[in-house]
């Protein structure tokens, strides 16, 4: 069906509400500059969310973002800085406020730019790894910080766009329930209380970040290790869906001039899009451009295993580099756009490609390849101190 729709932070985990869910729960929160309080009810659907982003929590923070449930038990009403959200599925109520809080960081980060990817580091030398949902971020980042590694993000690789710094993303690590790798790595008893209900079904385990140790001092990054099938291995003929946090006619017409609206359906489902296309690429690059956001998307159906034979570490031209990072890009290419653009942003990322070492990584066993970055990131350090 066809639609033309016209910084400091704390690792202390939060204190488990009470059982009375007629109780509110109220938190703050301060992530990249944005502050969000977040106000809701029952303990049952928040507690997972405020659980995510405990270690982002400032109990001073007077809140410029606000985000409230006025539900009971059956959840009926979402709030965001002012603007209502009704008819909210019956289950799944915390991933939904866990995206609308990641929708008004995007939107309201001006001094950041966000890229979907892991970012970890040995003896201070920062790894970055983009890729797309399902190229094994999450697995890589809990089998290194766990032996370790000073584990930044599994979710948000975050620049700063004044000094070029990537800052820790602390958020809690979240993974599908039947993630092998990941269940090895975090001790059940300390995560399986918690899970984030997804909107489609099924639901993500959440580890909190406080098992990681603190969120790490800002570093520069070191070299950029592009995970294979990540953007290399995108099945361009087969359907992939996402749900996107917003399609509009300026998108339509977008959509219309390159030649793939006939190949695409978009639906509204509650508050959000679902856009199914066997071109998934441009319909993402369109609805990044346009300021969209995207959530959740398919994994990539030809992906090579994570962390299933030999691993092989390759390097990588800038171009090749260059092309992953872009293609992750996550905050909304509008927001380079003005007197800066998007040009600017490009010429920037070209710059500190062409300055550190880029890398395509094929995971294999998690032993060898936890050995092969670790020797990578030794090795530039070798480097750095002898460039001194």
């Amino acid at each position: 069906m066809k639609t033309s729709m016209g910084p400091e932070t704390s690792s202390k985990a939060l204190e488990p509400t009470q059982a009375d869910p007629h109780l509110a729960v109220s938190a703050h929160f301060s992530i990249l500059g944005t502050r969000i309080e977040l106000v809701g009810r029952p303990e049952e659907d928040l507690e997972p969310v405020i659980h995510m982003y405990a270690a982002f929590r400032t109990d001073a923070n007077r809140a410029a973002s606000r985000i409230t449930w006025d539900g009971h038990l059956s959840p009926t009403r979402l709030a965001v800085d002012g603007n209502v959200y009704r008819g909210l599925p019956s289950k799944g109520i915390s991933a939904v406020i866990s995206m609308k809080i990641m929708e008004s960081v995007y939107r309201r980060t001006r001094s950041f730019w966000l890229f979907h990817g892991a970012a970890a580091a040995w003896k201070r030398n920062l790894l970055l790894f983009p890729g797309e949902t399902g190229s094994g971020k999450s697995s890589l980042a809990v089998s290194l910080a766990t032996r370790g590694w000073s584990l930044f993000s599994d979710e948000i690789i975050a620049f700063s766009q004044r000094d070029f710094l990537v800052v820790p993303f602390p958020r809690a690590i979240s993974f599908h329930a039947g993630n092998s790798t990941a269940q090895e790595a975090v001790p059940s008893a300390r995560f399986l209380t918690y899970s984030l209900p997804l909107i489609g079904g099924g639901a993500k385990r959440i580890a909190p970040y406080s098992l990681f140790g603190r969120a790490p001092e800002p570093l520069p990054p070191s070299a950029v290790v592009c995970l294979e099938g990540s953007y290399l291995d995108i099945t361009r003929n087969a359907n992939r869906e996402m749900l996107v946090a917003l399609w509009n006619k300026n998108m339509e017409i977008v959509a219309r001039e390159q030649g793939i609206w006939q190949r695409m359906s978009v639906r509204r489902d509650g508050d959000f899009y679902r856009i199914t296309s066997d071109r998934a690429d441009l319909v993402e690059d369109i609805c990044t451009s346009l300021g969209g956001i995207v959530f959740e998307r398919d994994a990539v159906a030809d992906l090579r295993p994570v962390f299933g034979n030999k691993p092989v570490l390759k390097p990588a031209s800038p171009t090749e580099c260059l092309n992953a990072l872009w293609l992750v890009f996550q905050n909304g290419r509008r927001l380079v756009q003005g007197t800066s653009g998007v040009d600017k942003l490009y010429a920037d990322l070209a710059r500190l490609v062409n300055k550190i070492p880029c890398w395509i990584l094929r995971p294999g066993s998690p032993g060898e390849t936890r050995h092969l970055l670790r020797d990578l990131a030794e090795q530039l350090g070798e480097n750095d101190r002898a460039s001194q």
